[in-house]
């Protein structure tokens, strides 16, 4: 099948041309790294790239110029999609950079010029050798977008860069061994067959195809049609929005709390976590998927919203964290060798997906669960209260209350009463409201004072008969 990979990449040598661009800035180490082998791409290759039988034994080795390349900033190719080292190698190709934080970072290059040559052979030296095995310059990092494609096209690529296609039928030549799906993660072939998408959205075959473009013709049409790049592009939001609501009350324990997930975000699955006191997560409705931590949420091009259940085995704050990690063009990278081969072809523009800088949404919200004694009413109270209160009580708390509170209860409660007290629930930022006394941000009013006397007043008197309570007891 090898052999069949090098008749299409013979056709692909055939024509094409493109321009060559200025380098863009780009992460550079600090201190300039030594020699080191970098990691390698994920997934499995034909043919094990450390192992090498050419003239570099590890082709993850970053030395000589490809080690002068990387100080530079530049993507470095190490080796393509079998595993090789070959001067007329078959994308994707694996290629590694710096990221600042972070260090060597490899990932799957991507070609985006069907008609150009690879380029990612390497000799002892660690030069960069061309289609007729010559030495030619380091890759650039093209500005901005890649001028030959459009806003859409950059979309889709970064769509199949980051995402794949679950499954994969290629005709004649283009089987790709008989690939059942197009990943970056996969082997050799599941990755070749990813390319051969990429291709069919930034080389289309031109009409009344002949050859291996009619093998191509039809291997785009049946998994890359135009409807379902329609589709995709109707996924994919220009400005993608993820929103988190939880419930504005706290709850009693074992009833289940209502948070609202809003997204736009139907490319890949929401992360959604828990935390805070135990507690189980379902979907109430909405068009959600949950798998494990995995929302899967469907729609078009609006936002929907989908409602998580949370229900809470004890008496405290849960917590519900969601991510998303949508499709977009500003974490791919465009890298190209402005080389020219004795053909005078030029290589390839390859994309990269840049996983560091990929953007993250997320979303969080709280709810509060109380025990039937009001316990954990207050989410922003010390030891059994409100923040304000102290041992015996404040103005407006008795002891292990809220504020406004007598004993476990709340504002105007006796012990025992509601345990819906000013702060009590929480919104969608999670954060209970304290009594406008406590934030000093008005002056406290007359009545407020008068009621808050009223309480500190009832609150000794619940203190009392509950003393006279006990002595009676201890009497008995």
């Amino acid at each position: 099948m090898r052999a069949v990979a090098a008749v299409v990449i013979a056709a692909i040598a055939g024509l094409g041309m493109w321009g060559i661009v200025a380098p863009a800035a780009a992460d550079v180490p600090t201190t300039p790294a030594v020699e080191f082998v970098a990691p390698l791409c994920e997934g499995t290759t034909l043919d094990d790239p450390t192992d090498s039988s050419g003239p570099v034994a590890n082709l993850a080795s970053v030395f000589g110029t490809r080690l002068v390349a990387y100080n530079e900033g530049r993507a470095v190719p190490l080796y393509d999609v079998f595993g090789s080292n070959n001067n007329n190698g078959y994308p994707a190709v694996c290629g590694t950079r710096y990221v600042a934080g972070v260090g060597p970072v490899s990932e799957w290059m991507f070609c985006t010029d069907y008609f150009s040559h690879v380029c990612s052979g390497v000799d002892e030296d660690g030069n960069l050798l061309g289609f007729d095995g010559e030495p030619i310059p380091n890759m650039d990092t093209l500005p901005g977008a890649n001028p030959k494609l459009t806003s859409d096209q950059e979309k889709l690529i970064a769509y199949l860069v980051q995402h794949g296609r679950a499954t994969y039928a290629g005709t004649g030549g283009f089987s790709m061994n008989n690939a059942t799906r197009a990943v970056a993660d996969g082997d050799s072939w599941e990755r070749a067959a990813l390319q051969i998408l990429v291709w069919c959205i930034s080389d289309p075959v031109a009409p009344a195809p002949t050859g291996s473009e009619a093998e191509r013709a039809a291997t785009c049409e049946d998994n890359m049609s135009a409807a379902t790049q329609a589709e995709i592009l109707a996924s994919i939001p220009d400005d993608p929005a993820l929103t988190v609501a939880g419930p504005a009350a706290a709850l009693p324990v074992g009833e289940t709390a209502q948070f609202t997930v809003t997204t736009d975000v139907f490319t890949s699955p929401l992360t959604v976590t828990t935390g805070g006191v135990a507690a189980s997560l379902t979907v109430i409705s909405g068009p959600g998927v949950l798998t494990g931590s995995q929302l899967q949420v469907s729609g078009g091009d609006a936002p929907v919203a989908v409602v998580l259940g949370v229900t809470a085995t004890g008496a405290g704050v849960a917590n519900l964290d969601a991510t998303a990690t949508p499709t977009a063009t500003s974490h791919i990278g465009w890298n190209q060798s402005p080389g020219l081969s004795a053909d005078q072809k030029p290589c390839q523009v390859f994309a990269t997906f840049h996983v560091a800088d990929q953007v993250v949404l997320d979303g969080a919200a709280t709810a509060t669960f109380v025990t039937d004694d009001g316990a954990d009413a207050d989410a922003g109270a010390g030891a059994g209260g409100n923040a304000d209160a102290g041992a015996e009580g404040n103005a407006g708390a008795g002891a292990a209350g809220n504020a406004g509170a007598g004993a476990g209860g709340t504002a105007a409660s006796a012990a025992g009463g509601s345990a819906t007290s000013a702060g009590a629930g929480s919104g969608a930022n999670g954060s209970g409201q304290g009594s406008l006394a406590a934030t000093g941000s008005e002056p406290v009013a007359p009545v407020v004072v008068m009621a808050a006397f009223a309480a500190l007043l009832l609150g000794a008197v619940i203190a009392r008969r509950t003393r006279r309570r006990l002595a009676e007891v201890v009497a008995e």
